[in-house]
């Protein structure tokens, strides 16, 4: 778990997201909140305008539990803290992606049409009170942020992946020595 706090906080000092981002993105929820939906939409959408990203799913049901699950990341992502759990809680969602085999390309471009949306909704409801700059900066660094996640989740795949193949071959060379010192005593 320190590790990923590390993690976490080395991805936070690199986009430059600090206390004041998360201030910003949890004080302009409830401004943000009824655009959800809308994003949401046309979240899947898009979904649907691909047949390959279409076919991560099994039927409609299962869209509907998804649209569930991805208006709560949006909520979480405004609510706060940006700590230990809410990266715990983004590396689920990022080896859920791993575990159904998701294309990385797919999770980038899922997260700009999330991005558009809620940049969109902060262009929409503009209020004199909130710097849409700063809070439009704010979302893009932590849209960063989530996409960092979720391909440290590949990236962990991928390095269990190789750990598993130098095993076999590792073993493979080792069951090849045995065989040949057996028929060569």
């Amino acid at each position: 778990l320190a590790a990923m706090a590390t993690l976490l906080d080395e991805l936070f000092r690199y986009v430059g997201f600090g206390p004041d981002d998360g201030a910003r993105l949890v004080a302009a929820s409830d401004m943000l909140t009824p655009a959800f939906d809308h994003i949401v939409d046309a979240f899947y959408v898009a979904i649907d305008a691909n047949p390959e990203a279409r076919a991560v799913f099994q039927d409609e049901a299962q869209v509907a539990r998804q649209k569930k699950l991805m208006r709560a990341w949006l909520e979480r992502f405004f609510a706060g803290p940006y700590d230990d759990s809410y990266y715990d809680e983004r590396a689920r969602i990022g080896r859920a992606h791993v575990r159904i085999r998701l294309p990385q390309r797919y999770v980038f471009v899922s997260m700009n049409v999330i991005r558009s949306g809620l940049i969109r909704a902060v262009t929409a409801n503009a209020n004199p009170l909130v710097d849409s700059v700063a809070l439009q900066q704010s979302i893009h660094r932590l849209c960063d942020v989530e996409l960092a996640i979720m391909l440290e989740t590949y990236r962990e795949d991928y390095d269990s992946a190789l750990r598993s193949a130098e095993r076999l071959a590792a073993l493979g060379q080792f069951a090849g020595t045995v065989a040949h010192e057996l028929r060569n005593p």
